[in-house]
């Protein structure tokens, strides 16, 4: 049927942070505005989860590097499509178990 591969990040920045180059701040809420401990609970958790137990975590911190040097003030919804993009990965190895036999 269908071959899901994760793709690795490329080399360019550009070319793998384009959806945040597409996000236009005009009338965006301020998200910088009331930093809570909840907030900084979830980057931590989030930190960890993807920048030291998961196997992709060289994928993660380097996807982080680039979102804080190219779009700095995207920082949130940065985080948020790298949180978003870790179950979708999960969920398609769920969906996509190969059986012994090599194929679906």
């Amino acid at each position: 049927m269908f071959g899901l591969a994760v793709l690795p990040i490329s080399g360019a920045c550009g070319d793998t942070l384009d959806c945040l180059a597409h996000l236009n701040r005009d009338g965006a809420p301020k998200l910088w505005a009331k930093l809570s401990l909840n907030d900084i609970a979830t980057v931590v958790r989030i930190a960890l989860r993807l920048g030291v137990h998961d196997s992709a975590r060289s994928e993660f911190w380097h996807y982080m590097k680039c979102v804080l040097a190219n779009h700095r003030d995207k920082f949130p919804q940065g985080i948020a499509l790298a949180a978003m993009g870790y179950h979708f990965r999960k969920l398609t190895e769920q969906y996509s178990v190969v059986d012994n036999l090599g194929y679906l």
